[in-house]
């Protein structure tokens, strides 16, 4: 006789209302994040999870490539504002 499992989550969300220290949850909750370009939500869930699990290379990896993103993003902005504060003569 096979055994009943549970239905399957229709979103890490979910599987995090009930259990808040489900890591494949807050990695997959993060994956999504990153689809919608939300770096800042998905960092915050893979630091969570990071604690949960330090020894887990795919979620050290992902919060690697989140927090270059971040890195090179700022970076970004800030070649931006030099280049509009120099094109409108303002002092830096």
């Amino acid at each position: 006789m096979p055994v009943p499992r549970a239905p399957p989550f229709l979103d890490p969300g979910q599987a995090l209302a009930i259990e808040t220290n489900n890591v494949k949850a807050l990695f997959r909750r993060a994956q999504a994040y990153l689809g919608t370009f939300d770096h800042e939500l998905a960092q915050k869930d893979l630091v969570a999870a990071a604690k949960l699990e330090p020894a887990n290379k795919d979620i050290r990896d992902l919060l690697r490539k989140i927090q270059d993103d971040l890195k090179a993003q700022t970076q970004r902005e800030k070649q931006v504002r030099i280049r509009c504060t120099e094109s409108f003569g303002w002092e830096k």
